[in-house]
């Protein structure tokens, strides 16, 4: 013998109250999502945002003048680079990054970029004053020419 056949000799057959017919009939699905969607709605939203605002590009200032872009960089990123007017090494470029800016830069001929940043660097190469400086070139060899951005 089954367990409902058991239940349904014991207990026999009982009718439900009519309210409660009334009830199952007036009960609407719900039109809203339940919560727990609503914060995936909005979780999935928040990613999406913040990786286009991480992927914007940042802005850039292309000068060859030393003192342009070190205005520019005191104004945009608060750094104040002791950028030099003459020398071996040519500005060409310089662009914010999330801690700092970015200078593009040529020296003998060859292309370089110097990252600086008011918070720590992995890797920096020097540090003054606060600021952290990290130089990146095409050979170990550029580097050289990387002083006469901001000496003579």
């Amino acid at each position: 013998m089954h367990a409902g056949d058991i239940f349904q000799d014991a207990l026999g057959g009982v009718r439900a109250p009519e309210e409660l017919w009334e009830r199952v009939h007036q009960a609407r699905p719900s039109q809203s999502p339940p919560r727990a969607r609503k914060l995936v709605w909005a979780a999935a939203a928040a990613v999406l945002l913040a990786g286009v605002a991480w992927n914007l590009p940042r802005p850039e200032f292309r000068s060859g003048d030393a003192a342009a872009v070190r205005a520019w960089v005191r104004q945009r990123a608060g750094i104040d680079l002791p950028l030099a007017h003459s020398g071996p090494a040519r500005i060409e470029s310089v662009r914010l990054l999330r801690n700092g800016v970015e200078l593009a830069y040529q020296s003998h001929g060859r292309r370089a970029t110097i990252s600086v940043s008011k918070g720590s660097a992995p890797g920096a190469h020097w540090s003054a004053g606060g600021v952290f400086y990290v130089l990146t070139c095409e050979t170990p060899g550029d580097l050289d020419g990387s002083c006469g951005l901001c000496h003579i």
